[in-house]
């Protein structure tokens, strides 16, 4: 299936944004057999581009709005008919369906989302699991959150993610992210002894597969977890993601990649915190992301965070650090953005455009996790928009 991209744009151009999304996702609504890259990730871009549009302006809005229907136009000319049936009827109950085959589960995701209990369970059980990239988890996020237009049109594309689960041998032997007895605190002393006690990989591997990233994880995060608090779910979860947007902003070139994914994945264990039947899990799946990452590609090292004092905190000197091409410029305006409310309202606008307007699926997912990081930790808020500038500015480079 196919459509012509300046017709559906010309037909669609007074749409608000939400009717704009349902009719890129209904050009993707068939599913696909297939396991592809391009077919796992679709959903993935179209929701985070759809998701940052609030903060595009509108010179740039078109283009933004564009991006999204290439997504989808480019699943829809592979996607195929779905083999498996999401509204089919649960097989068992409760307390089966929590540990059915991912066959079963992926037909009876659709029926699990009108039951509380069922549907905690099998939150638990997504989130865990390595199947997928791990991007399951990133969708369901969307999912859950969705009204039921989008949900319905979204139902498809996590079951393409369960039935990955239910392909990947691996998986059906348990194949999980491994748990932690106990958590970290949520303090930069804490996270620098954490990472610097990481054993470090023979040499980085930017595109290690994310099953190798979580053994690696499993072997070094439990020697060095300390005990937490009654809030402590949240915190270490919190913890891992400033680790990894702290990475971000001295990871070398090369590694930019493998380092995006550290984000966006434990970024969306974090939105999980307290929806699944054990309130640890997602905050050691973030955890473990991060030390597993930290691991595989090698730990560039702690940037400063503290901006020059000359730094000036203005859009026009941003725009110009990422026009010409001096990802650290940019990165010294927005880390002095500390308690420049106006200026970080602001560099959040113009990087999120400026990457909706760029064809990178990977990108735009960054963006958008640091975005939710920042509006979940506040306090942090500098570190994650210095991380998705950093990344906006080094993709400019290329």
């Amino acid at each position: 299936m196919s459509f012509d991209l300046d017709d559906f744009m010309a037909a669609r151009q007074r749409d608000g944004d939400h009717a704009f999304l349902l009719a890129c996702l209904a050009w993707m609504e068939g599913g696909t057999t297939g396991l592809s890259s391009l077919e796992i990730h679709a959903s993935l871009e179209v929701m985070a581009r759809y998701s940052l549009l609030p903060l595009v302006d509108v010179p740039r809005r078109e283009g933004a709005r564009r991006n999204i229907a290439k997504a989808a136009r480019g699943f829809a000319e592979v996607a195929t008919p779905a083999s498996l049936d999401f509204d089919a009827p649960a097989d068992g109950d409760v307390d089966d369906l929590a540990v059915a085959p991912w066959s079963t589960v992926a037909g009876s995701f659709g029926r699990a989302l009108g039951r509380p209990q069922t549907l905690r369970a099998l939150v638990a059980r997504v989130v865990q699991q390595v199947g997928g990239a791990g991007h399951g988890q990133i969708l369901m996020r969307y999912l859950l959150t969705a009204d039921p237009h989008l949900a319905r049109k979204l139902l498809p594309h996590m079951q393409v993610f369960l039935r990955a689960y239910h392909e990947d041998p691996s998986t059906e032997q348990g194949a999980a992210i491994p748990q932690l007895a106990t958590l970290l605190r949520q303090s930069a002393g804490a996270i620098d002894e954490f990472l610097s006690g990481i054993p470090q990989a023979s040499e980085a591997t930017p595109h290690a597969g994310i099953r190798g990233v979580m053994a690696r994880g499993q072997a070094v995060a439990a020697p060095v977890a300390r005990e937490l608090g009654d809030e402590a779910p949240f915190e270490a979860a919190a913890t891992a993601c400033v680790a990894a947007a702290r990475m971000m902003l001295t990871a070398e070139t090369d590694l930019e990649y493998g380092w995006s994914h550290c984000l966006t994945l434990s970024e969306a264990a974090w939105g999980f915190v307290g929806r699944g039947d054990e309130p640890d899990v997602a905050a050691t799946v973030a955890l473990s992301y991060v030390a597993g990452f930290v691991a595989t590609l090698g730990f560039p090292g702690w940037p400063s965070l503290a901006a020059p004092d000359s730094t000036p905190m203005r859009i026009a000197a941003l725009r110009h650090a990422l026009a010409s091409a001096t990802p650290e410029d940019a990165v010294a305006i927005c880390l002095a953005a500390s308690g420049a409310d106006d200026f970080a309202a602001q560099a959040w606008r113009e990087v999120a455009a400026a990457a909706s307007n760029i064809e990178d699926a990977h990108l735009v997912k960054y963006v958008h996790a640091c975005w939710r990081s920042a509006a979940r930790h506040p306090a942090a808020q500098r570190i994650f928009l210095a991380a998705a500038t950093r990344l906006l500015a080094r993709w400019m480079v290329r």
